[in-house]
This record gives C-alpha cells, sequence and structure tokens, in this order.
C-alpha cells in the first residue's frame, strides 16, 4: 500500500473510534480548513516547480483538506455521528475522491452560518453534547419517569422487585391487615433499621397490631388521618419518594387498595453515640463532640442556642447517594445576600454521592490552586453554636462528625474554643505564642540557610565558629541537608499518624530521636541542623488547626529553595508574594486577612478578638460576618453601652 493511503486509513481510523463533535470542535475545524486553504496554494507552487516531493503527498493533503471542510459542514448541519458522513468505523477514504464543494455552502461554512448542534449548557458554562445526555440518562434510575403509587398491590410490588432486585438487605414483609384479616399489606424496610415488628415495645410493631383491630373499610382513613399515634408518618404518592424514605432508615406501608404510600419511622442506621471531639482538645468547656448522625448534630447545636432565630435548612445532596444536609445559621444575624450566595456555591455541582464535609469543601473552592483553606472544620457543638452567634454558617453532613463554619478568615484558624473561656492576659499570650510558632513553621529552615550560606557577619563569631565546626566532615551543602531532615520528619510524622493505637505516637518520638541521632553520628547531617528542623516541626503542632498548618508545611520548602539560593533577600521576596496572595484571597466576599485589613472600612470597628484580645466584658460586638445593625452582642442592662464599645 503507497504510503500516502496508510496515513490515510491511520487517519480515519484513529477518526472513527470517537463521534465527530468529541474528536475535534467545529471552531478547531474550521481553522484547520482555513489554515489548508492557504498552505495548499502555496506547496501547490512548489510541485509546478519541480520540485522533489511525490504528488501522492499532495494528493493526500488535498484529501484531508476536503476531509476536515465536509466534517465542519456537517457539524454545523447538525449531523452529530461519524458514521452518517463517511461511512462505518474504520473505512479508508476512496483513493483519489474530493469532495467538491459548491459556492454557497463553503461560503455558508466560512461564515458560521446553518443549523446549530444541539447542546446543553450547565451552569459553569461547559457545553456537553446532546447524545451523550441521552446515553447517560437510562443509566442510573434517578433519572426515570416518577412512578405513582398504585391503588394495586400486585403492581407496587413489581415495581419493588424491579428496583430492589439484587438487594439483599432490603427486605419486603407480606402480611394481612384488618380484623378479619382480608387486606393485603407489604412492609418494606432496610434490615438492621427496623426493629423486631411482632414485640409490643416497638413502634411499628404497635402500628401494625392497632391495624390489626380495625375493620377493613376504616383502614385507609385510619391512614390518612393518622390515628396510629405516631408523630413521624408521612404519605407518598410517588414511589420515588417512598425510595427515599426507605433509604433513609424508615419502614414503608403498602396497602392493597390504598393508592399511597405510608412511611413509619423506624430506629434507623447504626450509628455511633456522642464521643469526645479527638482533633480538638479542651480543657476548659464542653467535652462533646459531634457525632455521625446529621439530625443529632443538629439537635447538639438547638441545645446549646433555644431560640427560634436559630433555622435549620436541610438539603439533599448526590444523585445516587442522597446525603442530607443542613446549613445552621441566626436568621437575624446572617446577611441574606450571604446566605444566597452559600446556597449558589453549594448546589452549583451535581455529583454522584457526598461522603464527607471535605467533598463539598473542595468543590466550593473556585482558587483551588491556593494551599489555604477557606473553610473552618470543628467537631465541637459548642464552638459551632459560638460561630452561629457570631453570624457565620455551620454546615452538618450526614455520616461526618465534622462541621463545616464559613465564611472564614486567616485570624480565625488561630483561635481555639476555649479562648472565649479563660483570662484574656493568657489567651493572648497563646495567641501571640501561637504567631510566633506560625512563622517559626515557614521561615526558620530557610532563614538558617540564608545566614550560614550567605550573611555569616550577622552572626556572632563564637556562633559561626561552633557551626562551622559542627558541620565539619558533612559531605552535602546545607540546603540538602536541610532538605534530607525535613522529608524525614514528614515520613516520621505520616507513620504515626497511620500507625494504630499508642504504637504511634511511639514511633514519633523513638524514630525522632533514633533517626536524629544515627544521621548525626554517621556525619551525614550537622546537629544544628537536626536541631533547626526539630524546632520548625514542633512549631508547626502548635498550631491549633490541622488544615491550616498543611499549607505552612508545603510553603516550608519554597522558603528552604529561596534561602538557600537567594539569601535573605529570598526570604524577603517570599514573604512579600505570601502576602500579597493572602490579601487577594476571600471566603465568600469575606477578606481573608479581616480584621487585619478592615481599619479603613466605613462604619467597621474591630471587636477587639485577634492577636489581642480584650477583657471579655469589653468584647461587646460581633465579627463582620453579622448584620451592621446587629453587631452589637452585649450591653449592660437598663440600655448603658459597655465602656469601650
Amino acid at each position: 500500500m503507497p504510503w500516502n493511503r496508510r496515513f490515510q486509513t491511520l487517519f480515519v481510523c484513529a477518526y472513527g473510534r470517537v463521534p465527530a463533535g468529541a474528536a475535534l470542535s467545529y471552531g478547531l475545524r474550521s481553522k484547520c480548513a482555513d489554515l489548508a486553504e492557504r498552505l495548499l496554494p502555496f506547496l501547490h507552487s512548489f510541485r509546478k516547480k519541480g520540485n522533489s516531493m511525490r504528488k501522492e503527498m499532495f494528493d493526500f493533503i488535498y484529501d484531508v483538506r476536503d476531509f476536515i471542510i465536509q466534517q465542519a459542514r456537517c457539524i454545523s448541519m447538525g449531523q452529530n455521528d461519524w458514521k452518517e458522513t463517511a461511512g462505518p468505523q474504520g473505512a479508508q477514504l476512496k483513493a483519489g475522491q474530493k469532495t467538491k464543494e459548491k459556492p454557497q455552502e463553503k461560503s455558508q461554512h466560512k461564515t458560521g452560518q446553518g443549523t446549530p448542534r444541539a447542546k446543553r449548557q450547565d451552569g459553569k458554562g461547559h457545553e456537553e453534547r446532546g447524545d451523550y445526555k441521552k446515553h447517560t440518562d437510562h443509566e442510573s434510575h434517578a433519572d426515570r419517569t416518577p412512578q405513582r403509587v398504585s391503588a394495586s398491590l400486585e403492581e407496587n410490588e413489581a415495581w419493588l422487585e424491579e428496583t430492589c432486585g439484587g438487594c439483599a438487605d432490603i427486605l419486603r414483609h407480606p402480611m394481612r391487615l384488618g380484623r378479619e384479616a382480608d387486606v393485603d399489606a407489604l412492609l418494606v424496610y432496610v434490615e438492621v433499621t427496623v426493629a423486631n415488628t411482632l414485640l409490643e415495645d416497638s413502634l411499628i410493631g404497635r402500628a401494625l397490631n392497632h391495624l390489626r383491630e380495625l375493620p377493613s373499610g376504616e383502614l385507609a382513613d385510619a391512614l390518612d388521618g393518622n390515628t396510629l399515634g405516631v408523630s413521624d408518618t408521612m404519605t407518598f404518592e410517588d414511589m420515588e419518594q417512598a425510595m427515599s424514605a426507605l433509604l433513609a432508615g424508615n419502614a414503608v406501608l403498602f396497602l392493597d387498595g390504598y393508592p399511597k404510600a405510608v412511611k413509619i419511622a423506624a430506629k434507623g442506621y447504626p450509628a455511633m453515640t456522642l464521643q469526645k471531639a479527638e482533633t480538638e482538645k479542651s480543657l476548659r468547656g464542653s467535652r462533646e463532640g459531634f457525632s455521625e448522625s446529621v439530625k443529632i448534630n443538629e439537635a447538639l447545636i438547638r441545645k446549646r442556642i433555644r431560640s427560634t432565630g436559630l433555622k435549620v435548612e436541610e438539603l439533599t445532596f448526590g444523585k445516587r447517594s442522597h446525603t442530607v444536609t443542613a446549613l445552621v445559621y441566626m436568621e437575624d444575624l446572617i446577611y441574606p445576600e450571604l446566605l444566597e450566595k452559600i446556597r449558589g456555591e453549594l448546589g452549583q455541582w451535581e455529583i454522584d454521592g457526598i461522603l464527607d464535609t471535605g467533598m463539598l469543601e473542595q468543590l466550593c473552592q473556585k482558587r483551588w490552586m491556593t494551599p489555604f483553606p477557606r473553610f473552618e472544620t470543628t467537631e465541637r457543638p459548642d464552638r459551632a453554636a459560638m460561630e452561629a452567634l457570631n453570624g457565620r454558617v455551620v454546615f452538618l453532613c450526614d455520616n461526618s462528625p465534622t462541621a463545616l463554619l464559613f465564611p472564614t478568615t486567616f485570624n480565625d484558624f488561630m483561635q481555639v474554643g476555649e479562648d472565649r473561656y479563660n483570662w484574656f492576659g493568657m489567651v493572648t499570650f497563646l495567641r501571640v505564642l501561637r504567631y510566633l510558632a506560625m512563622a517559626a513553621a515557614l521561615l526558620i529552615s530557610g532563614s538558617y540557610l540564608a545566614v550560614t550560606c550567605f550573611h555569616t557577619q550577622i552572626l556572632p563569631t563564637n556562633l559561626l565558629l561552633s557551626f562551622a565546626e559542627a558541620r565539619k566532615g558533612v559531605p552535602f551543602p546545607g540546603i540538602i541537608e536541610i532538605l534530607l531532615m525535613e522529608l524525614a520528619f514528614e515520613l516520621i510524622r505520616e507513620a504515626g499518624i497511620r500507625m494504630p493505637g499508642p504504637l504511634g505516637g511511639t514511633i514519633g518520638i523513638v524514630g525522632g530521636l533514633i533517626i536524629g541521632d544515627a544521621a548525626v553520628s554517621a556525619n551525614l547531617v550537622s546537629p544544628m541542623a537536626v536541631v533547626v528542623v526539630a524546632f520548625s516541626a514542633l512549631s508547626s503542632f502548635a498550631i491549633p488547626r490541622e488544615e491550616f498548618s498543611v499549607p505552612f508545611r508545603l510553603l516550608k520548602y519554597g522558603f528552604i529553595f529561596l534561602g538557600g539560593v537567594l539569601g535573605i533577600f529570598g526570604i524577603v521576596l517570599g514573604v512579600y508574594l505570601l502576602l500579597g496572595h493572602l490579601a487577594g484571597l476571600t471566603s465568600f466576599g469575606i477578606p481573608y486577612l479581616m480584621p487585619f485589613v478592615g481599619k479603613g472600612l466605613q462604619d467597621y470597628r474591630s471587636p477587639g478578638d485577634d492577636v489581642l484580645r480584650k477583657p471579655f466584658h469589653l468584647l461587646t460586638r460581633r465579627p463582620v460576618f453579622a448584620k451592621r445593625t446587629q453587631r452589637v452582642r452585649m450591653r449592660r442592662k437598663g440600655g448603658d453601652h459597655v465602656r469601650g464599645q
């Protein structure tokens, strides 16, 4: 086969494996066609001048040019499939075939006229093929046409058999109700979510026994009027709604001759009981932590804020998981515009399932390249309630013991829950210590390299000689030495976290001592390098939030490179770029560096709860999250404001 025919075959075979629209967009095809029309006359002149190029090469280029133009024209006319224009998949172009375009068709292609392809525009501005939508619609039962509950029990049972086929954990329990036991019924539930239906002390058992004592003609009225005496019952006319209630851990009852499904509350899925917050140790305050049930978590916040102004807005995420989430906020404190923006951010994605708050946290980050989090996490209900009183929104997710707090600022990550419970002098001292630890975790390793490699004159002579003596025999330059020790400590930290039980802490301590001592004894690193890296790692542990310490652990390597290559100038350059980056971040419209950058804002007064905390009786104002008219949180009885407000 001539070489040009081989190229044609490969081109067509590769092209025919996917639909034409997915292989090459309309705009790209048009550009290729225009480029081919501009290049071909130029190349054709070489052939007339007797150039050594073979004639087959130009025939192939002409064929490719005509093929691209033909496909672009077909797309503009609404033909989506390659098979409609170029035959079966993998077919070859006929030798010497050249498609002649009519002048009218060519002009139509150039001007972009014609019937556009059917496209779907989603909320993010991405276009999807119409045939892709058709392909995916039939794959999920979530997209089916809603099926109404039938008055015939056999039809309902057939639908359940089709839908729940292969689900061994969904049980169907047929029974007969009524005083004469002449009415067929079907109880459907997920195994382990429903107690024994025959026991008198179970809710469902009492309800079914009540229905067995009623005459057959009164069963429908009893279900409509909820004479069962069960507080959490509901009727559904749609089978999908009944299935959602079933999969939420409730029992669903179908009755022959009754065109509705009845939800009866059950004990629900097994869940962990209340436990201590493991990631937020507190010396003072509540020891309660969130559980993995969103309903229990809502109740824990409601227990602390017993006001109807506390609103709980439940949302369902996940096309298949149907995970229940909740937005908890104080209606009179939060800006309505902020609430709408939060709803828009949360509702802009469609996903198969949400299993933890961290998944939605990542989806809602527009500037996803920044390592700094724009959501604060907590496992403590008292802190969540406190932040709701500050005008923030608490986001809860079923099956997750972690709540999200937003909007958030840089300063919020440096505070802990018991700061409000302790004396202001000690709180201020600890906050200053945390900020110094944050700076040390970020800069101390890079500053050590900058001073020892470039700016030794700023060190005292005795200290400089001590550094030089300690580095005798070390075969690596300073930057490699620091990087090796930093990576070793990160490895020890990760191993300690992943090891089960108390063995993890033992590995962290013993591993650090053994590796550090062995590295110094083998002259791989200097003792001062071990001290610097250990102090940097210890400083990172002093940052209260784990998600907030991660950016500094990562950026530390950038400062090591800047300090080891550019010296103090590199450290200053890195700090300048970092502050510029932080100044450009926002969390749902709130500047990330509030309250440090709020001095010039109109009608803004600092709440006095940043690095230096005021005495508690002077903390009379809420942060910037709350409405301007609701900024005052505390005043003396009788209407007199507290001094300093």
